[in-house]
């Protein structure tokens, strides 16, 4: 995830804004989760696989502005929250960094921004282990 690092200090300042530890907002990666375990812990985080041309939303309601487009492939999830209702519940992930900036969306919060719960390949919703979101 060699995307974070150019940003971790402002990663590390939104995340204590936010009410997360600084370390875990700029954990690295140590290895990949696989499809047999799509999803791996490193600190506080959660890395997981997520579908293809998942939309990115810059709030858990998912009606706001469009943030981005992450690819399939594994990416950071801080956290979940309820927010609006969808197609798979009502559980949204914080997450990214996302991987397209289309025209018109807003590059969420610092390249990261929430997911509904159906876009990331995981057995279990909300992800086991994974701590709610503090906002």
């Amino acid at each position: 995830m060699t995307l974070l690092r150019p940003v971790a200090g402002a990663l590390s300042a939104l995340a204590l804004c936010l009410g997360f530890s600084a370390s875990s907002a700029v954990a690295a990666p140590a290895g990949a989760a696989s499809a047999e375990e799509p999803c791996r812990a490193v600190g506080q985080d959660w890395y997981c696989h997520t579908r293809g041309g998942t939309v990115m939303w810059d709030s858990w309601e998912g009606t706001q502005n469009l943030a981005g487009i992450m690819r399939e492939g594994e990416h950071w999830f801080h956290c979940w929250i309820e927010g609006n209702q969808h197609e798979g519940g009502n559980l949204w992930y914080f997450a990214g960094p996302l991987d397209e900036r289309p025209p018109g969306s807003n590059g969420g919060i610092y390249g990261h921004g929430f997911i509904r719960s159906i876009d990331a390949v995981a057995g279990t919703h909300p992800i086991p282990q994974l701590g709610r979101c503090a906002f």
